[in-house]
C-alpha cells in the first residue's frame, strides 16, 4: 500500500473506464492526488471543442469519489503539463498510468531523478473495453460510438428493424427545433446530416453542402418529378434499400460509414434510398458524433433539427428497443 500516489487524466464524460482507474488506484494508496487536465493539454484531441468544461469534469469526479466515500483520501488539482506536483512534491510513491502514459511516467521519474527525488514506481492499469471488445474511452463517447456504460450504438441495428404501428404517436411526438435555414445551424456542428430531398435541396439553396444527404426521390409519399427538385439534389455516393417503417441493417451501416470517412477523411457522402427514409433520422442521431446537427422535414413544422446529445441519443435508444427486428 502506498501512502501518496498520483494519476493524471482529462476524465471527460466521465465513465466506467474511469472508474475503474480511480478504484484500482484507491485500493492500493492510502492518498491520492489526482490531477485533471486543462485545455493546453487536450487541444489536439478528437472532438476538443465537445471536451466538457474543467469545472463539470471535476464535479463528475468528486461526486464518484463522494458516492464510495472516498473524498476524505484525495486532492483534485489543475494539470497542464504532464507533471502535475510530481516535480514539487518529493512525498509522492507512486503513479498510475493506462497503458499510453508509459512514456510520460518515464519522463517523470527521468526528471525527479534530476531533482534527486525517489522514482516513482509506475503501476499500470489496463483500461476496460466496451462491448464490442474495443476501449471504452471518452474519445468514442465524444465521436458518438458509444455511451458511459460502453453500449455500442452500431449494435441496435444488427438485424433489420420494423416501427410497431402503436408507437407511430411516440414518434411523433419527439420533435427537434423549427429552422429557417441551415446555415443557422452549420457554424459549431462537427457534421450536419440532412434527411429528406426538400431538406437537402433547401441546403443545396442556402449554399450549404451537408457532411451527409440522404434522400430517396419522395416528398410526402409522392415521387418527385420536378426536373429543377431533382437537379439540385446530388448525384448519389450510394443506393440502399430501406423498405418503408423500417430501418435496415444496410442503411444503418452505410451511415456509421459514412460518418467515419466523413470525421477521418473529409468526405461527403449523398445516399439515395430505395424505398422511404423517413426513418433513418434516428440511427443518423445514434451514430453521429455529440454536437452534430440532424436535419429533417416535419409535416406542419417543416424544417427541423435534433441536436446530438447524450440525452437525445439516450431517448432514440429507448424507442428503438420498441422496434421488431424482421
Amino acid at each position: 500500500m502506498f501512502t501518496h500516489a498520483i494519476l493524471g487524466g482529462t476524465f471527460d464524460h466521465f465513465h466506467k473506464g474511469h472508474e475503474h482507474f480511480l478504484l484500482t488506484a484507491f485500493s492500493k494508496s492510502e492518498h491520492l492526488t489526482i490531477g485533471i487536465t486543462t485545455p493546453a493539454l487536450f487541444l489536439h484531441k478528437p472532438q476538443a471543442s465537445k471536451i466538457e468544461d474543467f469545472s463539470l469534469r471535476k464535479k463528475s469526479v468528486e461526486e464518484f469519489l463522494t458516492s464510495r466515500r472516498l473524498q476524505e483520501r484525495v486532492d483534485i488539482i489543475p494539470i497542464a503539463d504532464i507533471y502535475g506536483t510530481s516535480l514539487t512534491d518529493e512525498t509522492i510513491e507512486a503513479i498510475f498510468i493506462v497503458p499510453s502514459g508509459k512514456e510520460n511516467a518515464k519522463l517523470i521519474n527521468m526528471k525527479r531523478k534530476q531533482r534527486n527525488f525517489p522514482e516513482l514506481k509506475i503501476v499500470v492499469v489496463d483500461e476496460i473495453d466496451a462491448r464490442d471488445g474495443s476501449t471504452l474511452s471518452s474519445r468514442r463517447i465524444r465521436l458518438g460510438e458509444i455511451n458511459r456504460n460502453g453500449d455500442v450504438y452500431l449494435s441496435l441495428f444488427n438485424k433489420n428493424l420494423q416501427m410497431p404501428e402503436s408507437l407511430r404517436s411516440t414518434l411523433q411526438a419527439v420533435s427537434g427545433e423549427t429552422i429557417k435555414s441551415i446555415q443557422d445551424i452549420v457554424v459549431g456542428s462537427p457534421l450536419v446530416i440532412t434527411v429528406g430531398d426538400i431538406v437537402s435541396v433547401s441546403a443545396v439553396k442556402d449554399m450549404v453542402t451537408p457532411g451527409i444527404m440522404i434522400f430517396d426521390h419522395r416528398t410526402g409519399r409522392e415521387t418527385i418529378t420536378d426536373p429543377h427538385i431533382l437537379s439540385l439534389l446530388p448525384r448519389p455516393t450510394q443506393t440502399v434499400q430501406n423498405v418503408a417503417a423500417t430501418i435496415s441493417n444496410d442503411a444503418a451501416n452505410s451511415i456509421h460509414t459514412a460518418i467515419k470517412a466523413y470525421l477521418q477523411e473529409g468526405e461527403k457522402a449523398a445516399l439515395r434510398i430505395e424505398g422511404e427514409e423517413d426513418l433513418l433520422a434516428l440511427p443518423a442521431i445514434l451514430l453521429a458524433p455529440l454536437g452534430s446537427a440532424v436535419v429533417y422535414g416535419e409535416k406542419l413544422k417543416g424544417m427541423t433539427v435534433m441536436h446530438v446529445d447524450e440525452e437525445r441519443k439516450a431517448e432514440i435508444v429507448q424507442l428503438i428497443k420498441q422496434f421488431e427486428q424482421v
